[in-house]
């Protein structure tokens, strides 16, 4: 993997997070454009057991469209759900795809 210029502290202790025995909460924040993302995506190797960016001024319809589109791309074949009418019923969407997933360690990366 190559260097990571300016970001070797942060990518240890995001991986040492994923190492943890625990479940754990991260929130990576700051200035845009400074590569917040590009951190997360090396940091866990994209492997994500779910992932989603936001779409910039969009209404709540489309994000929740969007989720859904998301969700539907890391279901198994020939599950479907319907699309959320509330974010509360997205995440019991999602709540319920990751008791079902067999990954071991699951990681979810909600982006902007």
């Amino acid at each position: 993997m190559t260097p990571f210029i300016g970001r070797e502290k942060e990518l240890v202790r995001l991986r040492l997070l994923l190492d943890s025995r625990r479940s754990e909460f991260v929130a990576v924040y700051g200035r845009r454009r400074v590569g917040k993302t590009l951190l997360i995506r090396k940091a866990f190797d994209d492997k994500f057991t779910f992932r989603m960016s936001g779409i910039a001024n969009a209404s709540t319809l489309a994000q929740l469209q969007n989720f859904h589109t998301a969700l539907a791309r890391v279901l198994p074949a020939g599950k479907e759900v319907r699309p959320p009418k509330t974010w509360f019923e997205a995440f019991g969407q999602l709540s319920d795809m990751l008791e079902k997933s067999k990954d071991k360690r699951k990681v979810i990366f909600i982006d902007e």
